[in-house]
């Protein structure tokens, strides 16, 4: 029936959105694992390293930009962390 073709249709796309949304949790996840770690990076003594992981953590929000519509919250709530273990960094 129609009905049960809906809502077959309305379970794929609930499992869509959990996969998606899984997927975005762990990205979400491993970055604060990488901005926490950079915290123990010394800008001083290893600035190249420090630089390497502040481009790394760039270029994964880059590259899901493309596919996701209203970013902007996001991307700010990154540079404010990345900020912040720069600021760390003059402590």
């Amino acid at each position: 029936s129609q009905l049960e073709a809906y809502i077959v249709q309305l379970h794929g796309a609930a499992e869509r959105l959990t996969q998606e949304n899984r997927k975005l949790r762990q990205i979400h996840a491993s970055m604060g694992e990488q901005v926490a770690l950079l915290m123990d990076v010394s800008l001083l003594r290893q600035q190249a390293k420090w630089k390497e992981r502040v481009e790394a953590l760039r270029a994964t929000v880059d590259k899901l930009q493309p596919h996701y519509s209203g970013m902007k919250g996001w991307r700010m709530h990154w540079d404010i962390q990345l900020f912040k273990a720069l600021e760390h960094q003059y402590q």
